[in-house]
């Protein structure tokens, strides 16, 4: 061979490689961080498992959360392009022209930091397919009625038409602004995020100060666990005091008194 040729194919073979990484990266997602409850179900027969850190999920598989849950999805090895599940929420991994994520029912809340260039990310729902190529927002689906609120960029959002297509009316949502679309309708009108939540989004996502989504469930389990506590000891103290009761009322539940012997 000559040294021309092997000197393009020794230039060339990084991209190749880089290429090659990047098609493995769009044909799964990764589990960057999950907590709680929450269920991965593969497609087809492919059975049902707890969602674990590091697992590779690939299209068609489905993942759902319970109380106080949540799942952290990265669309790209470098994790820059993500996804986190809320609670209560069932999302399928698509990856196809319609959307990269189905959210079924709940919230999913979406960073993208380095999509690859003329990459559109987009979150299909019931009734509408959001997206953008460079933003953040977060989605929440629920009986017919989806809402999108911006907190980074700006998002478009278009509806779902009865046979399943996709609408071809498009808008806008800019940043810190929200609409919300019935099944098989039209967009709202857009309308201000509420400063709080803006802000709590923002936290979130780590573009302002403050415990991230992981740490905020943490903090949330441990509370929960001194709830329980605290409920199990007056559960113990309750059940003292009637067994106290059915002593002093004995078995014929008339009065019954207890006397000291003193000798």
């Amino acid at each position: 061979m000559p040294k021309s040729a092997v000197l393009t194919l020794f230039l060339l073979l990084p991209a190749l490689v880089l290429q090659a990484g990047n098609a493995e990266a769009e044909d799964s997602v990764t589990v960057v961080s999950c907590a709680g409850e929450v269920t991965v179900t593969l497609p087809g027969d492919g059975g049902s498992f707890p969602c674990e850190p590091g697992q590779e999920l690939k299209s068609g598989t489905s993942v759902a959360t319970g109380e106080e849950s949540f799942a952290e999805l990265a669309f790209d090895r470098m994790e820059e392009n993500t996804v986190r599940i809320s609670e209560n929420s069932r999302v399928f991994i698509r990856m196809n022209e319609s959307g990269n994520i189905e959210l079924v029912e709940g919230g999913l809340l979406t960073v993208l930091r380095n999509l690859p260039k003329g990459k559109t990310f987009r979150v299909r729902t019931p009734d509408a397919v959001c997206g953008a190529r460079g933003t953040g927002w977060n989605t929440r689906a629920s009986q017919g009625v989806t809402k999108a609120s911006v907190f980074d960029g700006t998002v478009f959002m278009r509806g779902v038409n009865r046979d399943g297509t996709i609408s071809e009316t498009e808008v806008d949502i800019k940043e810190g602004y929200q609409r919300t679309i019935l099944r098989y309708g039209d967009p709202g009108e857009m309308v201000p995020v509420p400063v709080g939540e803006l802000r709590e989004l923002k936290t979130q996502a780590g573009l302002l100060p403050g415990p991230k989504l992981s740490e905020s469930a943490d903090k949330a389990r441990k509370l929960e666990r001194h709830r329980e506590g605290i409920l199990y000891r007056r559960d113990e103290k309750r059940l003292e005091s009637l067994r106290d009761k059915e002593d002093e009322a004995g078995p014929s539940g008339g009065s019954h008194k207890k006397f000291k012997v003193v000798h």
